[in-house]
């Protein structure tokens, strides 16, 4: 078994199912059917393979893989790996890289330095040396785009490692990533009972409390209930941005709807005065302690 199958065992082993993109002469070591169950989605530009990636994260809220060729293949990449960052999706890049024993960043023919070009954009860089780093690596990048805030990770593979045998590496490693890389790393502290009580004093004293969603709140499982909730329950309406619109019903009488920076030019009034000016209190993307807060309202 050569480290091309064995890198599509570590994907299908945390659930992947198919991977975007365009193959060139690493075609030779890596056919991507390989391995039963895992498609190879082929597009006629990287861009497009990412921006799709793009749109299967965002309605399966879950982390996807793209592939690209080496030297144009990163370049072509960088539109769709600066929307996974801005917009916040877990998008896992590998990229072929010229072989071990000629890589010369920026001299040699289609061999471009992938790491700094990506580094400015990514949660998550790595150019392969040796082998056995290819397991710790997709780990790596698979949690650091999975930790909140979501954003894009890539790696760089030289065609050599690729091609390699791969069954000691399989053997005394496996062939299955560990599966809580999914879930990320924790971020940010746990706020106590007391202080989830003063809150909801501040919520309760206020005349006119105003809830403003962004777009984490949107990808992670069972917030856009809890907002909703939280919404409904006290009727304080709820403002979001265009990436986290959906949390509240179109027609609902406390969906104030979306807003950005152009919204005065649209309506071609003051509108985002009109709507902050007189809010004495913003409630905003506080994703842990949603669901005690709600019961706290809820309780009195």
């Amino acid at each position: 078994m050569n480290f091309s199958k064995l890198l599509l065992q570590y994907l299908q082993s945390i659930g992947i199912k198919r991977i975007f993109g365009i193959v060139g002469r690493e075609g030779e070591v890596i056919s991507f059917n390989e391995v039963p169950g895992l498609d190879f989605i082929l597009t006629r530009h990287e861009m497009t393979a990412g921006l799709a990636a793009i749109a299967v994260s965002r309605f399966t809220k879950t982390p996807q893989v793209c592939f690209g060729t080496l030297g144009p293949g990163i370049t072509h990449y960088m539109t769709a790996i600066a929307t996974a960052s801005l917009d916040r999706y877990p998008l896992i890049v590998i990229v072929a890289q010229l072989e071990t024993s000629s890589i010369n960043h920026n001299n040699a023919h289609q061999c471009l330095d992938n790491v700094r070009i990506a580094e400015p954009l990514c949660k998550f860089v790595k150019e392969i040396s040796r082998p056995f780093e290819i397991k710790k690596a997709l780990e790596a990048a698979v949690e650091a785009s999975m930790t909140l805030p979501y954003g894009p990770s890539v790696i760089s593979i030289p065609i050599d490692i690729l091609s390699g045998d791969a069954t000691k590496i399989s053997e005394k490693y496996g062939t299955r990533l560990n599966k809580r890389v999914l879930s990320g790393k924790k971020i940010g502290s746990k706020i106590d009972r007391i202080t989830i009580k003063k809150i909801v004093s501040i919520i309760k004293k206020s005349e006119k409390n105003l809830i403003v969603v962004g777009d984490a709140a949107v990808k992670i499982k069972g917030v856009p209930a809890l907002i909703k909730k939280l919404s409904e329950q006290t009727n304080i309406p709820v403002i979001s941005t265009y990436s986290a619109k959906g949390v509240m019903s179109h027609s609902g009488k406390l969906n104030f709807g979306v807003i950005n920076s152009y919204m005065n030019v649209i309506t071609e009034q003051k509108a985002i005065e009109a709507i902050f000016n007189d809010v004495d209190n913003l409630i905003l993307n506080w994703l842990r302690p949603l669901g005690t807060l709600s019961v706290c309202l809820d309780q009195g």
